[in-house]
This record gives C-alpha cells, structure tokens and sequence, in this order.
C-alpha cells in the first residue's frame, strides 16, 4: 500500500469518527457525562486531523519537488 493511500485511509477514518461524534452528541445531549467526555473527544480527533492534514501537505509538497 502506498504512503499516501495509507495516509487518505487514515482521513477517512477521522471522518467517520467525527460523523460518529456529532450522532452521539445528538443522541447523549441529555446526559453530562457524554457532553463532557465528547468536549475531550473533539479536541482529540482535531487533533489527529490537522495532524494528518499536516503529513498529506507535507506528502503532497514532496511528490511536486
């Protein structure tokens, strides 16, 4: 598999985490603990996106040099 598959995998998945997060927040808005936790979860996973966000740039600028 190539490095810049593996790393568009990778963004998919984070995609889907934050589809899955934004369902739970709808589902949970009720319940303190899933608000709490789902502030931590949202940093986290922008986190990891603007981190693979950062290596497919970096990846990118590669490739053209």
């Amino acid at each position: 598999m190539e490095t810049e598959s593996v790393y568009d995998d990778i963004y998919k998945h984070i995609k889907n985490l934050k589809e899955s997060m934004e369902t739970l927040e709808q589902s949970g808005r009720e319940v303190p603990a899933i608000r709490c936790n789902l502030t931590r979860i949202k940093a986290s996973v922008k986190m990891l996106e603007l981190n693979i966000s950062d290596i497919l740039e970096i990846s990118e600028n590669d490739m053209t040099s």
